[in-house]
């Protein structure tokens, strides 16, 4: 619960530093650092905040240094999806607190509800920003496994998968 709770003040209040932008900026190529770019603060903030969670783990982690650099692009890009439609406070704030709750039941709920329609907007957005993600991520040339692990960073069917989603659900 702490987390969420930090997560959602990080939405209201996000900001990032110009180191961190620089780092970003060093970590990814040309092309993905403009999708980085195009993320909304709050996400961009997310996805620092991932990253340096995941550079904190680096040694106990024990990857390959390609796994490695594969998984930092990925938490720096897993939400890159979302920069595809506007998302407003609220919605953000609805995406973190679905997030808490069994998902599927949430789902069904609120999307079979057609007088809830901006709120079936924002499960849609939670839902498939991995898959716009991963979309994106393929037209700015990243390989193929930074590409599943931006489309299954929900949904895990990798180790280096669930360690990002891990560290995606704690930050």
């Amino acid at each position: 619960m702490y987390c969420r709770i930090k997560r959602f003040f990080k939405v209201l209040f996000p900001s990032v530093k110009p180191g961190e932008m620089h780092q970003a900026a060093e970590t990814l190529p040309a092309a993905a650092f403009s999708l980085f770019c195009r993320q909304a603060l709050p996400e961009q903030r997310h996805a620092l905040d991932v990253a340096k969670s995941l550079k904190a783990r680096k040694i106990d982690l024990n990857l390959s240094a390609e796994d490695y650099r594969n998984l930092i692009i990925a938490a720096l890009l897993h939400d890159c999806g979302k920069s595809l439609v506007t998302i407003h406070l609220w919605q953000r704030v609805m995406i973190v607190l679905v997030a808490a709750c069994p998902w599927q039941f949430m789902k069904n709920y609120i999307i079979n509800r057609s007088q809830a329609r901006s709120l079936a907007l924002t499960l849609e957005i939670a839902d498939r920003h991995a898959e716009w993600g991963e979309s994106l991520a393929r037209k700015a040339g990243l390989n193929e496994h930074i590409c599943l692990l931006i489309r299954q960073h929900h949904s895990p069917r990798t180790e280096l998968g669930r360690i990002l989603q891990e560290n995606d659900n704690t930050n």
